[in-house]
């Protein structure tokens, strides 16, 4: 279309003085709808999106179909079943949107455009928030229901075009349209399934809105989308997948009029909702959730979970995980206690075999734990083997971050010690396994180390002795694998055992303790970059050793700790205890003394055994400072 061609088909409209008068005529609105539908086309050409814009034209369009949009939602009041109004703007709606496809100067005129897009009752903006609350026409046809889902579709893809890869223009929209986003996908949640496409146009342009802020969201928002994800869930059915299919959405591709249709609907709602939910829920400085509705809220993503487990559809695994990190969240929140679900969760772990919904129960259960009593409600509920046991369940390592947390929080000392050994081998074929999983799930590992050292603390030294002694045994595995520390924990509960172990087993921890490189920090001999709290360990650990060793009079030869790599390490051990001497903390004071205690053993020792031993002269000398 040329811009004479443009300017002859719109002029009736444009000088009307009244629309009513004209739209009664239906040969001229037939032509008029024609018309529009013929410029819509046009307008797919690059060239002629700047052309309408240049010649006014697109202005034109703004303020007609402000007039139209004032007389279809009765302004004035219209006759019943009049339809016209609203057909016309459809069509209208739709050139706009056009106009914005991949031109960022259209989209900002219609940004300053006294009929564009501020909050005033007589622009573009409002009548789209209008229309996204809308839930019927206001009138009685059999096209009622299909030109309704025509016009909701064409101003979502209207706000869609405008924002698309724009970052001005999104930031200075999209934050406005949340509230009628979430109430258009409230209204049509139960009946979407002739409009599942404007559902996923929705969805996916609420997703736009919440990256840019998620300021002023509420607990009804977080309601509204868990709801919509337990519907969604019901409704999805399992697809199989072609060999070469691609699940994928391509980025950046614009919205036109004519949007292809998903092939799944389900899916692709479920895949924004749930991106949507958990954009709001992981914000928590902005999240001020109603205890009241979370109940609910987590009954229903749970029973979502469930929904799902069995069936086939594509991006599962982010689905799942993402329904599953909403629900945590939710629990983490300052705001939730998490008691009142504890009893439905307790009976999903002792019930199901639904990973994620298990998994799920596990995040909300162990932030339901504040306090001692909490424990001792949950134990009362399942007991130690029973939790345990629940890891046969777990197949993705997403899945563990729960388990390792509740653990690490119920168990003490007073249900450690009935724990049987069958149960405890299983857990530590658990972090055995667990520990494989870090280089993908490296969040995992301060998790995995807290249940260690909570484990091997609490753990009877006979339970930990009959375990590290067993062939093939996990628990040496797995401490060795974590580093110095968690080897001198075991250490410490090894050497106090009634029964001690075997000197192999003792030589691989020691020489997996002094390897300092791979633990929490790098190890100098000013001990820079080394906390006090790890130094304090290795002295202990050191200490208990070198103590057994002189009680037992066992020979210098046969101690551990003056063999090969283990001795140069231990000078630098003991150097960096005797450079906190003068330290006034109670941390560095306690480190020195321990270094001190080992010291003067050594000086025994040295008194003792006349054998030489050149390495071992350089530890008295050192040892000699500390007195």
């Amino acid at each position: 279309m040329d811009y004479e061609e443009i300017l002859f088909g719109l002029k009736p409209l444009l000088t009307a003085e009244s629309l009513d008068s004209l739209l009664v005529n239906d040969d001229f609105l037939q032509k008029s709808l024609q018309f529009l539908d013929n410029l819509a086309v046009s307008l797919r050409s690059p060239e002629n999106r700047d052309l309408v814009r240049d010649t006014g034209i697109f202005g034109e369009l703004l303020r007609l179909l402000e007039r139209t949009l004032a007389s279809a939602f009765g302004k004035p009041a219209l006759p019943s079943g009049n339809t016209a109004h609203w057909r016309l703007s459809s069509e209208l709606i739709r050139c706009v949107a056009n106009c914005l496809v991949d031109n960022d100067t259209n989209r900002h005129y219609l940004l300053e455009h006294e009929y564009g897009l501020t909050t005033d009752q007589n622009t573009l903006f409002y009548y789209i928030s209008q229309i996204l609350e809308l839930e019927k026409l206001p009138f009685e046809e059999t096209q009622n229901d299909q030109l309704l889902l025509e016009i909701h579709m064409r101003s979502i893809v209207t706000m869609k075009n405008l924002c698309l890869d724009n970052e001005s223009c999104t930031n200075r929209v999209l934050p406005q349209m949340r509230t009628h986003l979430l109430k258009f996908l409230e209204h049509t949640l139960s009946g979407y399934s002739e409009d599942g496409e404007n559902v996923v146009l929705a969805s996916d342009l609420l997703v736009d809105c919440l990256s840019v802020t998620t300021k002023n969201s509420t607990s009804h928002d977080c309601e509204v989308l868990a709801n919509c994800i337990l519907q969604t869930s019901a409704s999805l059915e399992s697809t199989v997948l072609c060999d070469g299919e691609v699940n994928d959405k391509e980025e950046g591709e614009e919205n036109e009029e004519s949007d292809t249709t998903s092939s799944d609907p389900d899916t692709d709602i479920l895949f924004n909702i749930s991106q949507g939910l958990e954009i709001i829920v992981s914000n928590q400085s902005n999240l001020k959730i109603d205890s009241s509705i979370v109940p609910s809220m987590q009954e229903q993503l749970l029973s979502a979970l469930d929904n799902l487990s069995s069936k086939i559809f594509t991006n599962k695994l982010i689905i799942m995980r993402r329904i599953m990190s909403i629900a945590g969240h939710i629990s983490a929140n300052l705001t939730c206690c998490n008691r009142d679900e504890r009893n439905i969760c307790l009976d999903i772990l002792k019930t199901n075999m639904n990973d994620y919904t298990v998994a799920t129960a596990l995040l909300i259960l162990t932030n339901s734990i504040s306090e001692r009593a909490d424990v001792d409600a949950i134990i009362e509920g399942i007991t130690l083997e029973e939790l345990i046991n629940v890891e046969t369940v777990l197949k993705d390592p997403f899945q563990y971050q729960g388990y390792l947390d509740i653990l690490k929080k119920v168990f003490n000392m007073n249900n450690a010690m009935f724990l049987q050994t069958p149960a405890a081998k299983k857990l530590f074929d658990f972090c055995q396994k667990c520990s494989a999983q870090l280089a993908y799930f490296e969040n995992l590992s301060p998790l995995l180390d807290s249940l260690l050292k909570k484990v091997i603390t609490v753990f009877p030294s006979s339970t930990l002795l009959t375990l590290a002694t067993a062939p093939n045994s996990s628990v040496l595995r797995v401490v060795q694998e974590r580093g110095s520390v968690l080897s001198c924990l075991l250490l410490d509960k090894l050497l106090v055992a009634r029964t001690q172990p075997p000197n192999t087993i003792v030589e691989n921890l020691l020489v997996k303790a002094f390897k300092f490189e791979e633990g929490p920090a790098s190890f100098t001999a000013g001990g820079s970059g080394v906390s006090v709290e790890f130094l304090f360990q290795m002295t202990k650990t050191v200490g208990i050793y070198i103590r057994n060793c002189e009680l037992a009079k066992v020979s210098l030869e046969d101690i551990l700790l003056f063999r090969g790599e283990i001795v140069p390490k231990l000078d630098q051990l003991l150097a960096t205890a005797l450079n906190l001497k003068n330290k006034p903390d109670n941390g560095s004071k306690s480190v020195f003394n321990n270094g001190r205690f080992i010291a003067g053993i050594i000086l025994n020792l040295s008194k003792i055994h006349a054998e030489s031993n050149p390495q071992l002269a350089e530890l008295v000398t050192l040892s000699g400072k500390f007195f």
